[in-house]
């Protein structure tokens, strides 16, 4: 990281109460340009009155992240610190009773989501010599009966 200017940081998934949201403050708090990212503007609102930067982001959706990233290089001048993969989605449900959308959008959002981020920012991190978080599940690792569709993404 470049010592003159504040560090870059992009962070998906940053509804409040959640890792993400957490993330930012800290981020910020230790004096860094953070990014953050919701699907809706309006839920990560009060970051904006704290002086990070948000913007809309739907990792699921192409077009979202091209946009996305057209801001954070303009933002950053074309150099990212840090990505940090939050973005999730729950899916507490029996395989039986699973509605086959859903878990599609589960597993778009947990699995695609992050691979089309890095595949989208890589050119932002590599000249920052950038750093790439992914924040992921403990369910992969110690499974849950209602949760098996989490616990394969």
């Amino acid at each position: 990281m470049d010592p003159v200017r504040k560090p870059s940081v992009l962070i998906t998934g940053c509804t409040p109460g959640g890792i993400g949201h957490a993330l930012a403050l800290e981020f910020h708090a230790r004096g860094c340009h953070v990014i953050a990212t919701a699907r809706r503007l309006e839920v990560i609102q009060e970051l904006e009155g704290k002086g990070l930067t948000i913007i809309p982001l739907d990792v699921t959706s192409k077009e979202s992240v091209a946009s996305c990233r057209a801001k954070v290089g303009e933002l950053t001048n074309g150099r990212l610190d840090i990505l940090v993969n939050n973005a999730g989605r729950p899916h507490v449900f029996p395989a039986l009773d699973n509605d086959i959308e859903d878990a599609r959008l589960t597993y778009e959002t947990n699995v695609l989501g992050p691979m089309l981020m890095v595949q989208s920012f890589i050119d932002l991190l590599i000249p920052a010599r950038g750093l790439i978080i992914n924040v992921s599940s403990a369910s992969s690792e110690v499974p849950y009966l209602f949760n098996p569709l989490v616990s394969a993404s």
